[in-house]
C-alpha cells in the first residue's frame, strides 16, 4: 500500500471513531474551564472587579471542592483532609502566544487533581468514569500506526545521494599507482589483458599479502547502503585460492559483507566479515567454464541477493551492517584474479 492510501486510511480511521473520542474532548474541556472557572478558564481573559468578587462569592457558598485527599490518622479514624483549589487571578490581558502558555500551565494544575480517589473534583470524576474507554483510543491510535521503522522517521533511502558509476580500468596507466581505488592488503596492478571484454586494460591481484589472508581493495570516494553491485572477473592462477568477489558497506579493511565465486571449490558464497573473521551466510554450487564470468549483488536494508551470470544463485538477510560503507574487491591468499567493469549503482533509479 502506498503513502498517500496509507495517509487516507488513517484520516478515515481517525475521523470514523470521532462518537467515540468527541465526548471525552467535549467532558474534558467542560470541567477543565469549571475547574479554572476563577481564572478565566483554559484561554480565557482572567476575571477582574465585580465579576471576580460575583464568582469568589459564589465558590465560598457552594460546598468545597476537593482535588486532593492525602489520608491522615485522627483519633484512629482514617479522614480524608479537604483542601480547596488555589485561587489567583491571571494577568488582565495577554497576548496570544502568552495565552496559551497560561492555558498549558492552567490545564497542568487542573490534572493535578486527578490523583485523588473517586469523588475528588469534577475532573477526575469524569476521567475515571469513562477510564474503561481509553482502549478504544489506544487500538485507534496502533491502527493509525501503519508498521513505519519506529528507529527514524526518515527513510534513508530518500536523503541517500544517486551514485552511477562505471569503471573499466582503461584509462589506468601501466605499473603506475592506482587512482580512485585504494589497495588495503594484498598487491594490485593495472595490466593489460587483449580478452577483457572492455580491452585493453584490467585491474589484478597479483599477489597475496604476508600479513593479511584476504587481499582487499576499495573504492575511495564511494559510500552507499543499498547497492546494484556487477564486475567481470576471471580466475588466472592460484594454487591454494582462485577466483575473488565483491565487497559492501566495509566499515575498515576488516568488517563488510562479502560475495565472492572460486572455481576450485566450484561455488558461490554470501559472507559476513566481522573483526576479519568470516561467517557464511548462504553457499551454492556452481560448475562454469575457465573465462569471464560476472558476479553481481543487490543488497536493500537487510536483504541481499547474488548473481552469476545473470542467474540468481543466493539470497540472505542479515542486519550486521546497514549503514553506507565502501565498496570493492576482494580476493584470497595467492588467488591471481582479473577484474573489468566494475559498474556501481545506489539510490533511485
Amino acid at each position: 500500500m502506498g503513502e498517500l492510501n496509507k495517509d487516507i486510511l488513517r484520516w478515515v480511521l481517525l475521523i470514523g471513531a470521532a462518537p467515540i473520542w468527541w465526548p471525552f474532548i467535549r467532558i474534558l474541556w467542560r470541567d477543565f474551564n469549571a475547574a479554572l472557572r476563577d481564572e478565566g478558564g483554559l484561554f480565557g481573559r482572567a476575571p477582574v472587579g465585580r465579576e471576580l468578587e460575583r464568582i469568589q462569592r459564589e465558590q465560598a457558598a457552594a460546598p468545597p471542592t476537593l482535588t486532593h485527599e492525602p489520608w491522615v490518622r485522627r483519633e484512629d479514624r482514617r479522614v480524608p483532609r479537604m483542601r480547596t483549589p488555589a485561587r489567583r487571578a491571571g494577568p488582565a490581558q495577554a497576548s496570544r502566544v502568552e495565552k496559551g502558555r497560561i492555558g498549558a500551565r492552567r490545564a497542568a494544575r487542573a490534572f493535578a487533581g486527578l490523583s485523588a480517589p473517586p469523588g475528588g473534583g469534577a475532573v477526575g470524576r469524569n476521567l475515571m468514569r469513562f477510564h474503561w474507554a481509553s482502549a478504544p483510543l489506544v487500538l485507534l491510535a496502533c491502527a493509525c500506526h501503519t508498521g513505519r521503522d519506529t528507529r527514524s522517521s526518515v527513510d534513508p533511502r530518500s536523503t541517500a545521494p544517486t551514485i552511477r558509476l562505471e569503471l573499466g580500468f582503461d584509462r589506468s596507466q601501466l605499473a603506475a599507482p592506482l587512482t580512485g581505488v585504494r589497495g588495503l592488503s594484498g598487491q594490485w596492478a593495472v595490466v593489460e589483458d587483449e580478452g577483457a571484454p572492455s580491452k585493453r586494460n584490467v585491474l589484478e591481484a597479483v599477489g597475496p599479502d604476508e600479513k593479511e589472508p584476504f587481499n582487499l581493495a576499495l573504492l575511495d570516494d564511494v559510500r552507499a547502503a543499498e547497492v546494484d553491485l556487477s564486475v567481470k572477473l576471471k580466475a588466472v592462477g592460484g594454487e591454494d585460492d582462485q577466483g575473488g568477489g565483491l565487497v559492501w558497506r566495509a566499515k575498515d579493511a576488516k568488517n563488510y559483507y562479502l560475495a565472492r565465486w572460486n572455481p576450485l571449490e566450484r561455488n558461490v558464497r554470501l559472507y559476513e566479515v566481522i573483526d576479519g573473521e568470516r561467517r557464511q551466510l548462504a553457499t551454492e554450487t556452481v560448475r562454469v567454464e575457465p573465462g569471464w564470468h560476472e558476479l553481481r549483488i543487490t543488497a536493500k536494508g537487510e536483504q541481499m541477493r547474488c548473481y552469476l551470470d545473470g542467474r540468481a544463485y543466493l539470497a540472505a538477510k542479515d542486519a550486521s551492517f546497514l549503514e553506507p560503507g565502501k565498496v570493492g574487491l576482494w580476493t584470497k591468499g595467492d588467488a591471481h584474479t582479473r577484474f573489468d567493469d566494475l559498474k556501481i549503482q545506489s539510490g533511485k533509479r
